[in-house]
């Protein structure tokens, strides 16, 4: 059953996220998506459904490039200030027009002892036209 996504939501390393309207997206590509279950050791034993992806990239209009609402009201950074300076994008998820989850999968992640909270397989770059590029592409290491 396809549902129709108006939003992209950008999940980040700190549990905060960006949520990007879809008309505000340039291009978006996402490769290798796997899917796998898990059943976890708490005391209610469901089934926990996860995708992953072995590549994700996705191009960033400029116009997104401000302010965004976050949990204590607006964010210190703007969108591309705050993706750029922590590079730590952990998963993607596909709301409806309600904001409601239609999809969600992780993203490649890759930290290293002295980088902290660091997706080393994020790479981010303005492009001549204003726009941000993320590329995330890696073996997934979760």
């Amino acid at each position: 059953m396809e549902q129709e996504i108006k939003y992209v939501q950008i999940g980040l390393e700190n549990t905060e996220v960006i949520d990007v309207e879809v008309t505000d997206i340039q291009f978006m590509l996402i490769e290798g998506i796997k899917g796998f279950d898990t059943i976890p050791t708490a005391p209610v034993k469901t089934v926990k459904r996860r995708k992953t992806c072995s590549s994700f990239f996705i191009i960033l209009k400029k116009k997104i490039d401000k302010k965004y609402r976050t949990y204590g009201g607006l964010s210190k950074y703007t969108v591309f200030e705050r993706l750029i300076k922590y590079s730590d994008i952990v998963d993607i998820t596909y709301l409806n027009e309600s904001k409601g989850v239609v999809d969600s999968l992780n993203v490649p992640w890759k930290e290293w002892r002295d980088a902290g909270e660091t997706n080393n397989y994020q790479h981010n770059k303005v492009n001549e036209y204003g726009d941000l590029e993320i590329l995330i592409k890696g073996e997934y290491e979760w």
